[in-house]
């Protein structure tokens, strides 16, 4: 049944008769009419009767009178939520991160987007690489960043190179490092690792540390992938950790720790996003990863 002529049946009901209802929606009597018309022939029975003072409901007409209202105000609620579920969605994107120590690197990116509208939500989610993967091809995040060598695996993804992430050493003020003028992987060697993650980026670095160090790098490597966490373990400790050349933190980090540039410790990390859908890439999700590589538009 035509849900148009449902609410013109309610809508000759609420002006009284037909030549109102008619005026209020805009159609022509004989049209009305015949909608009208239409409706009652389907149900098989009268819905109003005629009177010189205007339509009276019959008692088929009060019953179906009363639950089109309700049903018809079911179906404009329903519409108007669905618009503004998809508008939520529009404004709405959803972010994965592996490993999920890299979410210190898009600080900056995070903030910039939030600023920009004050109607976009972000929904970061720190994941392991075989739970990004998976919410990837469900579609239940809009895009990943991840480490290049990590989304090549994946066959069905296609990756859109980011930023390199060239790693730097951090240790605590006053640590025994921060007074040295050039320190070298020989002085390094001589504190544990707090690695964010274990990842193959990390290996030079463990080499190194293996052949000046009479413990292995085994012994020597936490491995760690919140990042405030291992802030407050390299503040507290003599442990030295990794921060990106990149994105060095607030001003609030430079208080509580030295960054030290030792050269050849890391490798640069190469990084990639991958969208949900390629095909119809939020215009949010460009946004986000323009902010990300390039922190100063």
């Amino acid at each position: 049944m035509n849900l148009n002529k449902l609410r013109q049946v309610v809508a000759v009901y609420q002006a009284g008769s037909f030549s109102a209802a008619a005026s209020a929606l805009n159609l022509s009597q004989s049209a009305l009419t015949k909608a009208v018309a239409s409706v009652e022939q389907s149900i098989g029975r009268q819905i109003f009767l005629r009177t010189a003072k205007g339509v009276q409901l019959t008692e088929t007409g009060r019953s179906l009178v009363d639950r089109l209202v309700r049903i018809l105000n079911d179906v404009d609620d329903l519409i108007t939520d669905t618009a503004a579920d998809t508008d939520m969605k529009t404004r709405r994107l959803r972010v994965g991160i592996t490993p999920p120590s890299l979410e210190a690197f898009i600080v900056d990116a995070v903030a910039r987007v939030i600023t920009s509208d004050d109607k976009v939500t972000l929904e970061i989610s720190g994941l392991r690489a075989d739970a990004a993967r998976r919410a990837l091809r469900q579609g239940d995040i809009d895009l990943l960043l991840a480490p290049t060598p990590t989304l090549a695996a994946w066959n069905e993804v296609t990756a859109h190179d980011a930023n390199i992430i060239r790693p730097l050493v951090f240790v605590r003020l006053g640590h025994p490092l921060a007074s040295l003028d050039d320190p070298t992987v020989v002085n390094l060697a001589k504190f544990d690792f707090v690695a964010p993650t274990n990842i193959q980026q990390y290996s030079k670095v463990l080499r190194q540390l293996d052949f000046n160090s009479e413990r292995s790098s085994k012994q020597k490597m936490h491995v760690i992938d919140y990042f405030p966490l291992v802030t407050r373990i390299v503040e507290m400790t003599d442990c030295f950790s990794v921060v990106s050349k990149n994105h060095i933190p607030s001003a609030s980090f430079s208080d509580r720790f030295r960054v030290l540039d030792i050269p050849e410790v890391f490798d640069p990390l190469e990084l990639s996003f991958a969208f949900s859908d390629p095909d119809h890439q939020k215009p949010l999700a460009s946004r986000f990863v323009a902010a990300f590589n390039d922190p100063y538009t």
